[in-house]
């Protein structure tokens, strides 16, 4: 929160900048008005400006690309199902089977 870090019990005042750390950038925030009970992100909209430079968006965008690249050329994804398991038991107990 302005350029130093902040504690969970710092009170946010009126041009307030905060920055918050994504995986691949930073995302900068101005208060307009404090809020004292929780919003839903809707009406968030009304209590701060978004002040990201375009550079960080950039980042962002680019770090999607390159992950979205990366999620398609793997052939797996998490782990397997109950029929990819029997299908690899079998396939294991039939090489055993050979030996």
């Amino acid at each position: 929160m302005n350029d130093s870090r902040a504690k969970a019990s710092r009170e946010v005042r009126i041009n307030d900048v905060i920055q918050i750390k994504k995986s691949s950038h930073f995302k900068s925030v101005k208060v307009i008005h404090p809020l004292n009970v929780r919003v839903g992100a809707v009406k968030l909209e009304e209590y701060i400006v978004d002040v990201t430079p375009k550079e960080e968006y950039e980042k962002e965008r680019e770090y999607n690309k390159n992950r979205k690249n990366i999620n398609l050329s793997s052939s797996h994804k998490g782990r397997p199902s109950k029929k990819q398991r029997r299908d690899l038991e079998e396939f294991l107990n039939h090489i055993v089977e050979e030996d």
